[in-house]
């Protein structure tokens, strides 16, 4: 979607964000879920729209990897809790959760990573 349009990279992607906030503000409840005790996920220093996409800083350690895999379990495990009950679900993920805005709204340390 973001390549259709002639937009620049930071205007294409606040336009889809707009897109999604309007969408978005239809459902009736989020859970995010983050990992702390990971690289740092983005550079505070540097001057960058709230929408731009920042760089993806994987796991590196060990028990990084492992925190983030038990993080996925436990999610996988949360929705089929609340699909046994007969709650809709779904994990997306997409670049809005590598963006400065998203993190501010849900309050990320430097080091917390969105699952």
């Amino acid at each position: 979607r973001l390549l259709l349009n002639n937009l620049s990279g930071v205007e294409a992607c606040r336009n889809e964000a707009m897109r999604k906030r309007e969408k978005w503000s239809k459902i009736p409840a989020f859970i995010v879920a983050t990992v702390g005790g990971m690289e740092d996920q983005y550079n505070e220093e540097e001057e960058q729209s709230p929408y731009a996409e920042l760089p993806l800083n994987a796991p590196h350690t060990i028990q990084q990897l492992e925190d983030y895999a038990s993080s996925c379990a436990s999610i996988q495990n949360l929705l089929l809790s609340l699909h046994s009950e007969g709650i809709a679900s779904k994990w997306a993920t997409g670049t809005i959760i590598r963006t400065h805005a998203l993190r501010n709204l849900i309050g990320c340390k430097k080091d917390d990573m969105v699952v």
